[in-house]
């Protein structure tokens, strides 16, 4: 059994989640600040997105450790899909609850999409394992962006 619980992310304090934003993994870090955002307010703002629903996993403190959702993308009517997260020792059970997560959500949003930076191997690593497709990049604040988009069976 893992020490590890999902809540919704928004009954989390704010302080919380700002906390989190300040311990963000350098690539996400990275994606943050390409938009001209903090990790704090990247986290706070994907987390209260009027457009979507999130959550966010707790380790046994209660301490958040990443933060995920959904949303819909208002321009083109897809739903984008994103993860925020701190580095920590809970890759496999990331890998099983994100393989859980994202085949429940396709069932009922297919396609999810979103952009990853090209230098955030471990993510786009992650995405391909989840069956991306790679479409086209875009830079954004100096870094490079490629679209994902994962479309399920």
């Amino acid at each position: 059994m893992s020490p590890l619980i999902t809540v919704d992310a928004r009954t989390l304090s704010r302080e919380a989640l700002e906390t989190l934003g300040g311990e963000l993994r350098p690539h996400d870090l990275e994606e943050c600040t390409a938009f001209g955002l903090s990790g704090a307010e990247a986290v706070v703002q994907s987390v209260f997105h009027e457009n979507g629903v999130s959550y966010a996993v707790l380790d046994e403190s209660g301490r958040p450790v990443w933060v995920y959702g959904l949303g819909l993308v208002p321009l083109d009517g897809e739903y984008g899909i994103w993860c925020l997260g701190r580095d920590n020792p809970y890759k496999r059970y990331f890998m099983q609850e994100s393989r859980r997560v994202i085949d429940r959500w396709l069932e009922d949003y297919a396609p999810l999409v979103n952009y990853v930076s090209m230098s955030n191997t471990p993510s786009r690593r992650w995405l391909t394992w989840l069956g991306a497709e790679w479409g086209g990049r875009v830079t954004v604040g100096g870094v490079e962006f490629i679209k994902f988009i994962l479309r399920g069976n």
